[in-house]
């Protein structure tokens, strides 16, 4: 099963902790497992917070994933195939 954080990865989020009253951690939530919450505030400050330890967690900014990719087949061309181009069995015509 995915772990129910994996949605926000990416999300700029705020954290207010549970033991500290209005101390709160701002970033991005790079990583989040069992227990555990990785959140980057910069280029040099990456906290790993136990989940225990969370009140909440605000997002500000979410970043939606992609659900699916439509790929091309290989080989596919961009011309637009109609009726006209095949036979009455459907096979393609040749120009």
């Amino acid at each position: 099963m995915a772990h129910w954080l994996e949605k926000h990865i990416g999300s700029d989020v705020e954290v207010h902790y549970i033991n500290q009253t209005g101390y709160r951690d701002r970033g991005y939530i790079t990583d989040a497992g069992d227990g555990w919450v990785e959140l980057q505030k910069d280029e040099d400050d990456i906290l790993l917070i136990p989940n225990t330890a969370i009140r909440i967690i605000k997002v500000i900014k979410r970043v939606t994933q992609p659900t699916s990719k439509l790929l091309k087949p290989a080989g596919y061309n961009n011309d637009l195939i109609t009726g006209d181009d095949q036979d009455v069995e459907g096979n393609l015509l040749k120009k």
